[in-house]
């Protein structure tokens, strides 16, 4: 269930970087505690976020002989003014993939399932989603977040991630806003 604020920010494109910086902050606070020895197995198995791909790109579907999308695919522009205000305020390519499919993509992460949602609404566009990720792996997850604190999750997966994890390991981690980084628990199957 979403907050009125929180499901508007489901549909906004352009990430509200109030939203990243103290993330930012948080990662950077652990990657510096991660020096000790204390955290030797955050760096051991490399723990990080999954699919940063789906910041970055998504994809479409539309008829080849469409002139928005040909001219976009050719020229860099699509002379669609919605789609060239994309293009333009997000930095937006878009290359063939066959079959009336393209792959459009950022050079900075934006919410391509807005995006998507978006695009569908032309009628020359048949189709548009955002790219998944195949498989499972290493995450980070937040659960609480204030000015000054944000307590995250970070889980190790192994075995047969491409299809899903078959097991898992947690670091429960709390960043304060002084710098400080605590080990609240750990738990999940043994470490490999």
């Amino acid at each position: 269930m979403y907050l009125n604020d929180e499901s508007k920010e489901l549909k906004d494109i352009a990430i509200d970087e109030s939203d990243v910086g103290p993330i930012v902050a948080a990662l950077q606070m652990v990657f510096l505690d991660s020096l000790l020895q204390a955290s030797q197995e955050i760096r051991e198995y490399q723990i990080h976020t999954l699919c940063p791909i789906q910041l970055h790109e998504g994809i479409l579907k539309s008829d080849t002989t469409n002139t928005y999308i040909n001219s976009w695919y050719h020229n860099g522009f699509s002379t669609h003014g919605l789609i060239d205000n994309y293009i333009y305020q997000y930095g937006i390519d878009l290359d063939s993939i066959g079959n009336n499919q393209y792959k459009y993509k950022s050079k900075i992460g934006i919410n391509y399932m807005a995006l998507a949602s978006e695009l569908k609404k032309l009628p020359f566009v048949l189709d548009a989603t955002s790219s998944s990720c195949i498989g499972d792996g290493s995450q980070i997850e937040i659960i609480d977040n204030t000015s000054d604190y944000i307590h995250l999750i970070y889980s190790y997966g192994w075995g047969d991630c491409p299809a899903g994890c078959i097991k898992r390991h947690y670091w429960e981690i709390g960043v304060y806003g002084s710098g400080i980084v605590e080990l609240i628990a750990e738990s999940g199957n043994n470490l490999p």
